[in-house]
């Protein structure tokens, strides 16, 4: 069960082997976005682990309440694993905010199936997609990690 809090900015810790983006990177286009409208955004979310806040959701609501000048944010604190957080990061990240690129999204899948245990069933139901389309990823998994290029769009990443 989750209960809104709010913790000094300080407090939160981010972890990028939770977090599914493939760089940390902030996008301040987005910040700024968020800073001109923070007050009416939802409070981010995190999970309370041995103590320690870990960051979910909310990689950029957070950097606009640094930039904001605020000490402290609104959090919705969940209790549960590590695994736990990695599921909920990859799925809030998925449903809203700003999308996944092609290979953060296969992480994901990657990251919910090998780490967190789900069927592909499960993520399929999860993520609104078809199971097949789960398991091309699954499968072609080990190839993202040396290159991976959409030729329908003018992207490409090489993350060797």
């Amino acid at each position: 069960m989750s209960q809104i809090e709010t913790l000094p900015l300080d407090r939160i810790e981010i972890d990028p082997d939770v977090l599914p983006r493939e760089h940390m990177a902030v996008d301040q286009d987005l910040v700024h976005v968020y800073m001109d409208s923070f007050d009416a955004l939802p409070p981010i979310r995190a999970f309370r682990l041995n103590g320690h806040v870990l960051l979910s959701d909310g990689m950029h609501r957070l950097a606009a309440a640094r930039q904001l000048g605020h000490s402290e944010i609104r959090v919705e604190v969940e209790s549960g694993t590590r695994q736990d957080a990695m599921a909920d990061a990859v799925l809030s990240n998925w449903r809203h905010g700003k999308p996944l690129t092609l290979v953060e999204r296969a992480s994901g899948i990657h990251r919910l199936h090998s780490v967190c245990g789900w069927t592909e069933e499960q993520i399929a139901k999860e993520m609104g997609m078809p199971r097949t389309t789960v398991n091309d990823h699954v499968q072609a998994y080990p190839l993202y990690l040396t290159t991976v290029v959409k030729t329908s769009t003018k992207l490409s990443y090489d993350l060797q």
